[in-house]
């Protein structure tokens, strides 16, 4: 019996889900916020402000081969939060990950080079950068299964 073409109450339902744990190249792009704080050395307009007042990157990763090529995950990188330092320390956690395996590092490697390699001028500079990602499983806002990194 096929129901009325207005109702889609019986339509399969879309999971769209890359799978827990799934290891991938990925594209890191920052969507521009339009907020600078040059004494944070955040500037060129990637930091995005929050009505909260916690400062992050509107980080978007694309999948760059493999079963789930050009499929994207999103995420927001911490910068700052006025209720403490865990949030933007998690994006400083998130930002070493991300260089260490953009510029082949290990993250126990204390070599002058490979700390200079975990120097950037500005948050641009992680603009487009390519590296190896896990990919999780996580909660949106509304409680909904969405990818993480």
């Amino acid at each position: 019996m096929t129901t009325a073409w207005n109702d889609f109450n019986d339509a399969k339902q879309n999971s769209n889900l890359i799978p827990r744990g799934t290891i991938a190249k990925v594209r890191l792009t920052i969507r521009p916020g339009g907020f600078d704080d040059p004494s944070q050395g955040w500037t060129g307009g990637y930091a995005k402000r929050a009505a909260t007042g916690a400062v992050y990157l509107d980080a978007e990763y694309t999948v760059m081969e493999g079963p789930f090529a050009k499929r994207k995950v999103w995420s927001m990188i911490g910068l700052y939060s006025p209720t403490g330092p865990n949030w933007g320390n998690m994006g400083r956690s998130m930002v070493r990950g991300i260089l260490n395996s953009a510029r082949g590092l290990s993250d126990k490697d204390v070599s002058p080079e490979a700390q200079n390699a975990r120097r950037i001028a500005g948050l641009g500079d992680l603009n487009g950068l390519e590296f190896v990602a896990r990919i999780d499983v996580g909660k949106d806002n509304n409680g909904d299964d969405k990818n993480d990194i």
